[in-house]
């Protein structure tokens, strides 16, 4: 599993592929662009109105736009900004609050694709915010539900030399949530760097290992767990 970067990410679905914006390269550097910009949570913000300043809240999924300075940042016309931004709007993908002052944009339906919580395998299709395409969410989660367990397979100990029942691991892997993916390949890990499973002693069936949240006990590595303190 990847570390996140200090100034955070962002998910982008290979469904993008099928998407209008990934025709044209200037209207795809604009739409990533305003979904890197937008702000993961709710944000109070100074801005000048004439002589004076106000406070404004940007919400989840929004980010304050100037045509100005998103000419300079994707050093594009202000026009051609101007004009692909009003086909993200056609499209259904943003929405633009415009005041005399400053715009505020919209990513609609951001929770949509930029929440991990709600990949789920639910075979539904991606809404408004992101671009129309023909693939549908339960293949993308079927694609991370396979980097994780390929992740864990990897790390967890062989016992007796061999790892048995990976398809039968594996169907109890993808009933995990989403969001634990992460911390079960950190557990397997310990697991696996624990004094006892080094020393071959107690080893559990993988599937074992994944039921009744008996992994999230190794999460944590800073008080590593002996054969004869969790109950073989």
């Amino acid at each position: 599993m990847v570390n996140v970067p200090e100034n955070g990410c962002i998910f982008l679905s290979r469904s993008i592929l099928n998407s209008k914006v990934f025709r044209n390269e200037k209207w795809l550097k604009v739409w990533i662009w305003c979904l890197l910009k937008a702000n993961h949570k709710e944000i109070s913000l100074p801005v000048k109105t004439g002589r004076g300043n106000t406070v404004i809240q940007i919400k989840r999924g929004q980010f304050l736009y100037g045509r100005h300075s998103a000419s300079r940042a994707l050093d594009m016309p202000a026009s051609t900004i101007r004009n692909i931004i009003v086909h993200l709007v056609r499209w259904e993908n943003l929405d633009i609050q415009a005041d005399t002052h400053y715009s505020i944009i919209t990513v609609l339906n951001y929770d949509t694709y930029q929440d991990i919580n709600t990949y789920r395998r639910t075979g539904k299709r991606t809404t408004k915010g992101q671009p129309k395409d023909t693939n549908n969410n339960d293949k993308n989660d079927n694609n991370i539900y396979m980097c994780g367990f390929k992740d864990f397979w990897k790390v967890y100990p062989p016992r007796n030399g061999r790892k048995l029942g990976k398809g039968e691991t594996q169907k109890v892997f993808t009933t995990l949530r989403m969001r634990e993916l992460e911390n079960v390949v950190l557990a397997a890990k310990n697991y696996a760097e624990s004094k006892d499973v080094q020393d071959g002693i107690g080893i559990r069936d993988p599937k074992r290992f994944l039921k009744d949240d008996y992994w999230k006990e190794w999460i944590d590595a800073s008080r590593p767990k002996r054969f004869d303190e969790v109950g073989h």
